[in-house]
């Protein structure tokens, strides 16, 4: 954890991304990154998490965590409360420090009791229309949106950013319809019946391991953070701005200093890489 931010680590949802290869995964990733890297800024978003904070309770639990967590600062002789995640050095504690952290305790149980008793569908239900009010058909943004969600809060907490790292694995398919018997004969011995049980069971794996179809590689970006400012990433920022800031085709080449048709070719490769998903919501447009 560096002393900037704080990272953290979502698993991949298994099936979530259908590109037909490796290469398309990350670009998917990394367009994605883009994209919502600046829907986080948008001011619908900000009134969005308001809205949240208040609907499901959590505004003034986090308010007095991070209240807790500054009187703790404070005491220490600490700039701000992000500074008590940062690199752990030798400081004077003083003597009311235990009771202080007695309140941060009790905060955190106060906030976590209520984000448990968050409503989810209730949230769920409105991060769908939120998506489906941006004309997005894509359920996967609806399940981020509440995710930045709650970084928001993480991030307010400790008073620095929370940052999510993406990576791309392959999903593991469901099993196929598969049944492996064995059995002991009354003619081997103990050591023959284990021969034979091995050499059964990798028959078996072999057979279950048949569904498992690897996709090829394709050409996979080698420098991904190169890729994210001046590639495939600058497609997802375009798009943000064209379909949901309504700037046009023309101010984005200005901007970009390329021509119109790389701009136009940029904003239907976002669209398709965002679109490299299993699922899709009947009518986004709420037509």
């Amino acid at each position: 954890m560096s002393d900037e931010e704080m990272i953290l680590d979502y698993p991949p949802v298994a099936g979530d991304i259908t590109g037909a290869s490796e290469a398309e995964n990350v670009r998917h990733m990394l367009v994605r990154i883009a994209f919502t890297s600046e829907l986080a800024l948008d001011d619908r978003f900000t009134v969005l998490c308001n809205k949240w904070a208040a609907l499901s309770g959590l505004q003034a639990p986090t308010v007095a965590l991070a209240r807790a967590l500054d009187a703790v600062a404070d005491e220490l002789g600490l700039g701000s409360r992000s500074e008590l995640f940062g690199d752990p050095r030798e400081m004077t504690q003083p003597a009311n420090l235990e009771e202080l952290i007695r309140v941060v305790n009790q905060r955190t149980d106060e906030f976590a009791d209520k984000l448990e008793a968050v409503d989810r569908e209730a949230i769920g239900a409105d991060s769908v229309e939120f998506v489906k009010s941006l004309e997005l058909p894509w359920p996967w943004l609806a399940a981020q949106l509440i995710r930045m969600f709650l970084l928001v809060l993480l991030g307010f907490i400790r008073g620095r950013p929370a940052v999510i790292n993406y990576w791309v694995e392959p999903a593991d398919p469901p099993a196929p319809p598969f049944e492996h018997r064995f059995c002991t004969r009354s003619d081997e011995t103990v050591g023959q019946t284990l021969i034979r049980f091995v050499s059964e069971s990798q028959d078996a794996f072999g057979r279950l391991a048949e569904p498992v179809r690897e996709i090829p590689r394709g050409r996979v970006p080698s420098d991904l953070d190169a890729e994210l400012a001046n590639g495939v990433g600058r497609y997802g920022r375009w798009y943000y701005r064209h379909r949901i800031r309504g700037e046009s085709i023309n101010s984005i080449a200005r901007d970009a200093l390329c021509d119109r048709s790389t701009v136009r070719y940029g904003l239907r490769e976002a669209e398709r890489l965002l679109g490299l998903t299993p699922y899709a919501f009947r009518s986004p447009l709420g037509k």
